[in-house]
């Protein structure tokens, strides 16, 4: 399987730039290790490159330079690509990197989130938590966020994802015969359904004027980001909207293929990522150029007591550009019974601007807004008035909220109204 995803490797170089926007506390995904001895595994005192899915390395199994990753191979992905990581293991430990079995989905899982364990992702599920909770080198954070990712680590995790759809059969749902979202009259609606179910047939066909993320792209590079199977899919709810509003001549359509299903809500859904497709459509209704890209969305935290961060999620998910400008609600869960005052930040993470109108804690069904909106004061984001207060990457904006004494205060949620616009990447690992 890893010879396979090493030769796979030119289709995921692109779309390591796409921003994951993950919902509700994501995990990395689902599946634990298999106890089989597989380059998935977490380490065991054998030290192989295999591992295995829920055993624990020592710390002491150590190549001769000392490189602490070789009780757990699978720490090698997080700042290896994927078609380097065997020289780069075999480099480091001195013994060859242990290839997966074709049918070895769990594991393709368990290497995955061992990426994420790396960086200190907190696990909730309990599998994730044994599996690595017992390794020495596993640190939890309370601030972790998807952007502490290095490109390289992005990539590969997107790359093993989807290799365990592959591996598991999951194949892309057919193409609907409605679209509940589309907003485009029926002719450009059947252009661009057209276009997909060519795609979908492997030959989809690419104009001369390609851009990815807002950059020049050649035709490797779109295909690259096509090739990806759960990437890039039509939806019966996937909005498929005019572009600045131009209904004829020279025009412009977005598919918002990432766009989640409506229910996607809870922790165990996939409803991580968001990715588009624009097409560019002349007065001969012919496709001229075709533009794809991805991002992300502002993250939530709930300052604790003693100071700590706990993520929450993503608020104003998938409104990308100001046409698609929404409320949206956010569970917080680490508010707990929030007595007293609740402190959120809202945090940007990514080559976005978040353009954020309203937002309030909701208790009991009532809207609390921001100490800051007290007493005659007026930010930007004290009402829905259409004034704005912009946050750039790596802005943050605490709030404070007050609760009234004896609120139940049994499921509070961030209620915020905007959207965001996304920006070209810089291209440089974080």
């Amino acid at each position: 399987m890893m010879r396979a995803l090493a030769g796979s490797i030119v289709v995921v170089v692109v779309v390591a730039l796409i921003g994951a926007c993950g919902g509700k506390k994501q995990e990395a995904g689902p599946g634990t290790g298999t106890g089989a001895a597989t380059a998935a595994g977490t380490g065991t005192g054998a030290a192989t490159a295999a591992g295995t899915g829920t055993g624990t390395g020592t710390g002491t199994e150590t190549a001769a330079g000392g490189d602490e990753r070789c009780a757990a191979p699978c720490r090698f992905l997080a700042d290896t690509p994927i078609a380097d990581v065997g020289a780069a293991y075999e480099k480091a430990c001195g013994k060859p990197w242990v290839e997966l079995a074709d049918s070895d989905c769990d594991a393709l899982d368990h290497m995955r989130n061992c990426i994420y364990a790396h960086h200190g992702y907190t696990f909730k599920k309990a599998k994730y938590q044994e599996a690595f909770g017992k390794e020495p080198w596993y640190k939890a954070r309370g601030d972790f966020k998807e952007s502490d990712l290095s490109r390289v680590a992005s990539q590969n995790v997107r790359a093993l994802k989807d290799e365990a759809a592959t591996c598991r059969g999951e194949e892309p749902s057919p193409i609907p015969a409605t679209f509940t979202a589309s907003k485009v009259s029926k002719a450009d609606l059947a252009l661009v359904v057209g276009w997909f179910t060519r795609k979908a047939a492997g030959d989809p066909p690419l104009p001369k004027k390609l851009e990815a993320d807002g950059n020049p792209a050649t035709e490797a590079d779109i295909k690259g980001w096509l090739a990806q199977k759960q990437l890039f899919t039509l939806e019966a709810w996937t909005p498929i909207e005019y572009e600045d509003g131009k209904r004829t001549g020279h025009r412009k359509i977005t598919a918002a293929t990432g766009a989640p299903s409506p229910d996607c809500y809870s922790e165990d859904e996939d409803c991580e990522g968001f990715e588009w497709i624009t097409f560019e459509i002349d007065e001969k209704n012919q496709i001229i150029g075709l533009s794809v890209g991805a991002a992300a969305c502002p993250l939530v935290y709930v300052e604790g007591e003693d100071g700590a961060l706990t993520y929450e999620g993503e608020i104003l998910r998938d409104l990308v550009r100001a046409g698609r400008e929404a409320t949206q609600h956010l569970r917080l869960d680490a508010a707990g019974a929030c007595h007293g005052e609740v402190r959120v930040q809202l945090v940007e993470a990514k080559d976005e601007i978040t353009y954020l109108d309203d937002v309030a804690l909701v208790v009991d069904g009532v809207a609390i807004a921001p100490r800051a909106c007290a007493n005659g004061a007026t930010p930007a984001y004290c009402a829905n008035d259409g004034r704005y207060l912009t946050l750039h990457r790596g802005d943050s904006l605490p709030l404070v909220f007050d609760v009234p004494a004896g609120a139940a205060c049994a499921t509070p949620e961030l209620r915020a109204d905007g959207y965001y616009v996304p920006l070209a990447p810089t291209y440089t690992q974080r």
